[in-house]
């Protein structure tokens, strides 16, 4: 799920499945997502104008950003607290 513009203006622009949500149609999202068990990540990143731009919803067993992390130790985690 991505968030905010520019972000957002290039996903709707450039990706055929991409569509904007309603703020109940995104929590119903997390949501259903956290009921699959899936993992929460927000992502934020230099390019990316310095800001959260993203939230990716993954199973912990597939995430590329998950094994990133864990298997070759690239710094891509922040406390949330």
């Amino acid at each position: 799920m991505v968030i905010g513009p520019p972000i957002t203006d290039f996903a709707l622009d450039h990706l055929a499945s991409a569509r904007r949500l309603t703020p109940s149609e995104a929590l119903e999202l997390l949501e259903a997502e956290h009921a699959r068990g899936h993992v929460h990540t927000a992502w934020f990143k230099d390019a990316m104008l310095n800001r959260f731009y993203a939230i990716c919803n993954c199973c912990k067993c597939c995430c590329g950003g998950i094994q990133a992390m864990l298997e070759f130790h690239v710094p891509l985690k922040l406390s949330s607290g």
